[in-house]
């Protein structure tokens, strides 16, 4: 949330799963955009957590299942396309295109030692 970088440093600026993790995304967004030059890039990702996109969703799933809710990232609701658009746009950021990628993943089992 204070990168130690100068005003306008960079031509592109990169940061992947990260808002909904600090305490203050609306900060870390415009120090991310404060670092990029004018007419830059910000090229930005998120899991989608709201909808069930995160790593960890079969975990929290089972979680469920016995009553007990797993720990998510304090601001997971960030990570919702409506919500980066008007973070984007709160902080002047315009020529905002986003992209969903899909990543399927399957799991065996949960057993760390392969049995």
């Amino acid at each position: 949330m204070a990168l130690p970088y100068a005003d306008a440093r960079f031509d592109m600026s990169a940061m992947g799963d990260v808002l909904f993790f600090i305490p203050d995304p609306q900060k870390g967004a415009a120090e991310i955009a404060r670092v990029t030059r004018p007419g830059g890039t910000i090229a930005f990702y998120t899991w989608d957590i709201v909808r069930g996109g995160a790593p960890t969703q079969a975990l929290w799933e089972e979680m469920a299942v016995i009553g007990k809710e797993g720990p998510r990232p304090p601001n997971f609701d960030v990570s919702r396309f409506e919500a980066l658009k008007a973070l984007w746009a709160e902080i002047d950021i315009v020529d905002v295109e986003t992209r969903e990628l899909v990543v399927q993943r399957t799991f065996a089992n949960f057993d760390v030692h392969g049995g």
